[in-house]
């Protein structure tokens, strides 16, 4: 390894005498990639240097130092100031580790220390004397593995270890949960979210496990706008079935809606009262009328504040606070405050006059022609019906009920 990357920085060294814009220009940090030809490079960089130097036909193979390769001590000398997954300077500042090495500098002593997933910690400036590879462990803790996960995203051999670093290394770290850290939970740092490093996790409705709410809501502003929270901890493998809520085309054929919303057709508007709009009906075909104001005329009269403490109605739709559902009370009759919080998100509850929540359907939109010539939201929905409502009720085609199954029944 020595050999290699001396030759390599030689070579590099060569190829730049030659012109005046030399092909690569590497900086001195240590960012190791195994090469195809099973050997550590320290950065992407001085791999291609070699590669264009030597004609060599080397690739990357994996990022990190190649898994057979070992180091002896004085081979580590010769890299000095290029240790672990670090980026470090390459400045002479030796301190004394608590292992009794050497280190280059403090930098390079906390790479091995994370290398290692150690305990290690810095004694004094300087270069160890002989006699301090003699050093015990500044915490006296066994080996049992028994790990537990800190707050500052390390993993600690057992709760002892933990207890140590609070005294030594880390001041005010506390145990976050028992267990490995999980990778999960790592801060998202390509995009423009950050979230707290808390596993609390929960389930998308794209089927994908989130490490926690805040995650999931980078996810949605960072390209996924029509995902929401199904149900709190980990998707089942069922989860990954979820369809597309609304299986609608875009056909142009709007109707208003009875929110004074325009739809751009039927369809659309159906699917609506299955999810975003709960008990939406078509109030007549075409674009909604500027005239037509009533509801709006009245909430322009309530003045709420934007602050977001949701609550759930009885018409199962989430408002953003109680001022706003008090709002919507004002403009629709029997409305009432459900319960504090969102309503259940993904879950439809269906409800009858004297019967709460006799079940409950996911609220995918495929939709499903009835015998009684009304079209449900899916399958699940027509056997609620008919559980509650509609007694003999009876599924007869896929799909939304046509004008002629009207006229049948």
């Amino acid at each position: 390894m020595r050999y290699l990357l001396l030759l390599g920085l030689a070579a590099f060294s060569a190829v730049s005498a030659e012109k005046k814009d030399p092909p690569c220009v590497c900086p001195l940090i240590w960012k190791p990639v195994c090469g195809s030809d099973g050997q550590t490079y320290p950065s992407e960089c001085i791999l291609n240097c070699v590669k264009y130097a030597l004609k060599k036909d080397i690739k990357v193979a994996y990022q990190g130092i190649c898994k057979h390769v070992t180091f002896a001590a004085e081979e580590e000398q010769e890299v000095e100031g290029w240790k672990g997954p670090c980026e470090c300077p390459r400045a002479l500042h030796r301190v004394c580790g608590s292992d009794g090495n050497t280190y280059s500098n403090p930098c390079t002593l906390n790479c091995a220390k994370h290398e290692r997933k150690s305990d290690l910690v810095q004694v004094h400036e300087g270069p160890c004397s002989p006699d301090e590879h003699e050093f015990e462990d500044p915490c006296e803790c066994d080996n049992k593995f028994d790990p537990v996960c800190g707050t500052g995203e390390v993993t600690y051999r057992n709760l002892c270890h933990l207890e140590c670093a609070t005294f030594t290394t880390s001041p005010g770290v506390e145990v976050d949960y028992e267990g490995e850290c999980l990778a999960e939970t790592v801060l998202l740092e390509e995009n423009h979210c950050a979230c707290p490093r808390v596993l609390h996790r929960v389930c998308g409705s794209d089927g994908n496990t989130y490490s926690n709410p805040c995650t999931l809501d980078c996810a949605k502003h960072e390209g996924k706008p029509d995902l929401v929270q199904v149900h709190e901890g980990p998707c089942d493998p069922n989860d990954h079935d979820f369809e597309d809520p609304c299986e609608c085309d875009n056909k142009f054929e709007p109707v208003c809606g009875t929110d004074h919303i325009t739809y751009s057709n039927l369809c659309h508007l159906e699917c609506a009262a299955f999810t975003t709009s709960p008990g939406v009906e078509v109030k007549y075909e075409g674009e909604c009328h500027a005239e037509i104001m009533e509801q709006h005329q009245i909430l322009k009269s309530c003045i709420c504040t934007k602050m977001y403490k949701p609550v759930c109605g009885t018409d199962g739709h989430t408002y953003p606070n109680l001022c706003v559902l008090k709002c919507r009370i004002s403009s629709k009759p029997g409305l009432k405050l459900a319960h504090v919080g969102k309503c259940g998100i993904g879950l439809l509850a269906v409800e009858t006059k004297e019967v709460r929540n006799p079940c409950a359907c996911f609220r995918n939109y495929v939709p499903v022609c009835g015998s009684d010539g009304k079209t449900y939201g899916n399958p699940c929905m027509l056997n609620c019906a008919a559980q509650t409502k509609v007694p003999g009720l009876k599924l007869v085609h896929k799909g939304r009920c046509q004008r002629s199954d009207v006229e049948q029944f």
